[in-house]
């Protein structure tokens, strides 16, 4: 796996130095950060060498690597019933499952705001689904060293699962769901967010214990009537976080 970006490499260095074999930066990189992922480098015993940007052009296939890439093992997925576990035992009981999300910016872009938001982990299907790949890597600016991710064969079965584990599954909706600025969601709660065309499918709206949306402002225009997986997921865990709007 390539991780490229300075923040990507940098947030890699910091939670898994023994995955990553060898740091490479372009010969006019520069920078505080530069400067710390040399230290942290130089700190772990990884071999880091200067090349032509140009090169890494190439390697990243012509992406923003901001000068420099790391050459690292896969990230790697956390066993279900591993997640779910820490998020129970967390201050902030939560994931966020996605049903056939299969764009790699969007997915990355969930994943850094679940960090900043304390979502504790994202479930996501083995079939139509983005996988962690370089881009959902970089997209989440190093968020992923931080959010764990598990592969699951089957949402409807994890949202049996979870239920039977106490977590409260909250659906987004467009059509049928409730005002989320208006809606109390309990802990543990469980997003459930669908694909970027369709939405969620029929059985998983179905097993949901709630669903919700987010209406549009009053001074909207209307020209636009929905937000894009990513830009809702990041709204959504904002309202889950005001603390008038959880239940304990």
């Amino acid at each position: 796996m390539i991780i490229y970006g300075r923040n990507p490499v940098l947030e890699a260095l910091k939670t898994r130095p023994r995955e990553i074999n060898k740091i490479l930066l372009s010969k006019n990189a520069s920078g505080e950060n530069v400067k710390k992922i040399q230290e942290l480098a130089k700190t772990a015993g990884i071999p880091y060498t200067f090349i032509d940007i140009q090169k890494l052009d190439k390697l990243s296939n012509y992406k923003n690597h901001q000068g420099i890439a790391a050459m690292a093992l896969a990230k790697e997925y956390m066993p279900l019933e591993e997640l779910i576990e820490q998020a129970k035992k967390s201050d902030n009981p939560s994931l966020c499952l996605l049903d056939d999300v299969t764009d790699p910016q969007n997915l990355g872009t969930i994943l850094r705001n679940a960090c900043f938001f304390g979502i504790m982990g994202i479930v996501i299907p083995k079939r139509n689904s983005a996988g962690l790949t370089e881009t959902v890597e970089k997209v989440s600016s190093g968020a992923l060293e931080y959010v764990p991710v598990a592969q699951v064969s089957n949402i409807a079965y994890t949202i049996d699962k979870l239920k039977e584990e106490g977590f409260w599954i909250v659906g987004a909706d467009t059509n049928d769901g409730k005002n989320i600025r208006e809606t109390e969601i309990l802990k543990p709660a469980a997003f459930v967010l669908g694909s970027e065309g369709s939405g969620l499918g029929k059985l998983i709206k179905q097993k949901c214990d709630l669903l919700i949306k987010i209406p549009p402002n009053t001074n909207s225009s209307g020209n636009v009537s929905s937000l894009n997986v990513a830009s809702a997921s990041a709204i959504m865990f904002y309202e889950f976080n005001k603390t008038n709007k959880i239940g304990k």
